[in-house]
């Protein structure tokens, strides 16, 4: 699906804003904020194989929705639901779990491990520098390699968070620095 969770799109930036799942390690207790631009959606398929576990890890909140003409939305610079779109929330991470057989398993794992984020992004150099983004990548690496233990021992809570602003906010507070 060729789909994009937007609210609006201030400017450049269509940023996500949503929910954390409880029931999953890597975000049970995740209590920072993540900035993902421009977010593709994932979503499970309706009919997962009976052994496979999967949960959706992170959605928009309602009031989002899935972008289907990103073309359109490049050239207008507005984003507004369009019939056919799909309403929030949107899931935009998702992780599955697979059992396997230990006889075909040399290294001793109990299962198959995927995880999806709907964002290329989040995870490079420059987008590290959001507090969240970091702890997000370190969880999901320590829930992939089944190191349940290196999971939220980073310390959380509220850092410092990049104040991020569109052009027009960056204009005005210059105007007002320079008028008065």
């Amino acid at each position: 699906m060729n789909d994009a969770p937007f609210e609006k799109l201030d400017e450049e930036v269509g940023a996500y804003r949503g929910c954390f799942s409880l029931s999953h390690p890597v975000t049970r207790s995740f209590d920072q904020s993540l900035l993902l631009q421009s977010v593709r959606s994932v979503s499970l398929t309706e009919s997962m194989p009976e052994q496979v576990a999967a949960v959706e890890l992170l959605r928009s909140t309602p009031d989002y929705w899935a972008e289907r003409d990103i073309e359109k939305l490049l050239q207008t610079r507005q984003a507004k639901w369009d019939e056919g779109e799909r309403k929030g929330p949107v899931p935009i991470a998702v992780a599955a779990v697979l059992p396997v057989n230990p006889s075909d398993n040399p290294q001793g794992r109990s299962d198959g491990r995927i995880l999806i984020v709907g964002d290329a992004d989040f995870a490079s150099n420059g987008s590290l520098i959001v507090p969240g983004h970091l702890n997000f990548l370190l969880n999901s690496f320590a829930w992939l390699s089944e190191s349940k233990d290196l999971i939220a021992m980073r310390p959380t809570g509220r850092e410092a968070q990049p104040l991020l602003l569109n052009a027009l906010q960056e204009r005005t507070i210059a105007w007002i620095s320079i008028l008065f």
